[in-house]
């Protein structure tokens, strides 16, 4: 029943690949109670924080930043902190080649290479979709 219920949370706290972007924490942030002028403020502490490799001060330099209240937020970039780092890096690069230095730097990590790998297959599932749906509009309708 335990583990049951921790399933469903971890769930629940888990973020689609597809949201996350150059804005995902400025949004959540925002939801959060976080005011807009600190905004920005508050971001970049949150990145060079998920950029930490050791899961533990990750998750209390975030308790710090954004204290007890926001314990379920917290908890939520902890389940998906490579995720929301590399994808809000990417997001925010100025220009092709900060993105490939963003994504070859990914393919030097295990979570960044599984990443770039779901990212992959997700964008294979949208163009097979894609595809199956030109294919069927561009069959003749039986009478």
């Amino acid at each position: 029943m335990k583990d049951e219920i921790s399933n469903e949370q971890e769930d629940s706290n888990k973020v689609k690949l597809s949201d996350i972007n150059a804005f995902w924490i400025q949004r959540e942030l925002s939801k959060n109670g976080i005011d807009d002028t600190q905004l920005l403020a508050y971001e970049k502490n949150i990145l060079d924080i998920l950029e930490e490799p050791d899961l533990r001060k990750c998750e209390n330099d975030l308790v710090k930043l954004l204290n007890y209240e926001k314990f379920d937020f917290v908890k939520k970039m902890l389940l998906n902190r490579f995720e929301i780092f590399y994808l809000t890096k990417i997001g925010q690069a100025q220009n092709e080649d900060e993105k490939m230095q963003i994504i070859n730097k990914m393919n030097e990590t295990v979570e960044g290479s599984e990443i770039l790998k779901r990212i992959s297959s997700l964008n294979e599932g949208i163009k097979t979709n894609f595809e199956l749906k030109s294919n069927q509009e561009k069959q003749p309708q039986d009478m």
